[in-house]
């Protein structure tokens, strides 16, 4: 199955990722359950993982509060000057 989202695929270039890739890769294991919302509120992600930057529960759209997790500092460094890039 695959989505359709009505728009082509922007192609973003090319990226240097491996700082960030390296960082993800020596993460320990407990940082991959700092934040478990997803997994208790959705049954389809109940058997996922994930490390969390930023988060939001989108109540109160479009005036939402968005947190820093526990991933933040743990990924910011590597991840955000990538971001920037995009």
């Amino acid at each position: 199955m695959t989505m359709d989202i009505g728009v082509p695929i922007k192609d973003l270039g090319s990226y240097t990722i491996e700082p960030l890739r390296d960082k993800i890769l020596a993460l320990p294991e407990e940082a991959w359950a700092g934040n478990e919302f997803r997994q208790l509120e959705y049954e389809v992600h109940a058997h996922t993982q994930s490390v969390v930057l930023v988060f939001t529960d989108g109540h109160g759209w479009p005036n939402i509060e968005v947190s820093k997790e526990v991933g933040w500092d743990l990924l910011a460094e590597e991840a955000v000057p990538l971001m920037h890039k995009f």
